[in-house]
């Protein structure tokens, strides 16, 4: 709603800017259509290659080479292209929403609009500033750790895998693309790397393919599985069996300690409210007595 005199200057403002833009608009489209009719090709030429350039500018500025191999390292399927067009869309259409809001009489809110830039300032493709990680960088650091941990879970149910068919064949040899490729039907997020490692295994590279293996999933138990993985043809299976089973009793073994460490941390945080409490009440009966045998001392005085 409008009150007073203030209001009555403020919308005429607003009606005087929407007409100017009426104006421009009504007058571009004018000048594009003459273009049109008077050049004909040249028209079409010239349309065209200002969309072209337009996109190609556009873009250049949302395009960043550090944020889309993050996104990428993360294991998510998009680019910092399309991360920023969003960003982008989204801090458009809430202004726009503010405008409406605006126009129609109503109230634009400070606080939400102080949020949605402080989101949109979060949310910049930025790892790190002035060497500390920003709001970006500990989710994508999150998400790559939680992705890793799905890797070394797929890994470590795929040598389970392995393990059985070496048992259950283990009087007769195993050729290591066979190998993959049974492992291949038990895999699900790490199935592009199993398909590169099988494709060169295939081609005769097979310690080029391994290590390309390990590359691909960069975790600490791909790396070792790759190393395994070797010695596929070079081992008998009965012999391939025990040394992933003493692998996964070594993985076990890291668990236990990771998960002990975890639940130390999760006990100390929870009685340190505990302790704390404790110690500000024998600190407060100290204080009190010290106050009362001071008091007494100040009376005999």
């Amino acid at each position: 709603m409008w009150f007073g005199w203030r209001g009555v200057v403020i919308r005429n403002i607003s009606i005087i800017y929407y007409v100017f833009l009426l104006f421009i608009f009504i007058n571009g489209i004018h000048l594009l259509l003459t273009l049109r009719k008077n050049k004909g090709h040249a028209y079409i030429k010239f349309r065209r290659n200002l969309l072209k350039d337009t996109r190609r500018e556009v873009k250049k500025k949302l395009d960043d080479p550090k944020a889309s191999r993050l996104l990428f390292e993360s294991g998510l399927i998009i680019d910092s292209i399309t991360y920023n067009s969003w960003r982008y869309m989204l801090l458009l259409g809430f202004i726009a929403g503010q405008i409406i809001i605006w126009v129609s009489g109503g109230i634009i809110s400070p606080k939400r609009v102080g949020v949605a830039f402080l989101i949109f300032m979060f949310t910049a493709p930025i790892d790190e500033i002035l060497g500390r990680k920003t709001v970006f960088g500990y989710v994508i650091a999150l998400i790559k750790q939680y992705r890793k941990d799905q890797i070394d879970k797929e890994i470590f149910e795929t040598m389970t895998q392995l393990k059985n068919l070496c048992i259950a064949q283990a009087h007769m040899p195993l050729s290591g693309d066979y190998l993959i490729e049974q492992l291949l039907k038990f895999t699900k997020m790490t199935k592009p790397a199993y398909t590169k490692l099988l494709s060169l295994w295939r081609l005769g590279y097979e310690k080029e393919a391994c290590k390309v293996f390990g590359d691909m999933l960069d975790t600490k138990m791909s790396r070792e599985l790759s190393n395994v993985l070797v010695k596929l043809e070079v081992m008998n299976p009965a012999e391939l069996s025990e040394h992933l089973e003493l692998f996964q009793n070594h993985v076990r073994e890291e668990r236990m300690t990771l998960y002990l460490k975890k639940q130390e941390a999760i006990s100390y945080v929870l009685y340190a409210p505990v302790i704390a409490s404790a110690f500000m009440i024998m600190l407060n009966f100290m204080i009190i007595v010290i106050w009362m045998d001071t008091m007494s001392l100040i009376q005999k005085l």
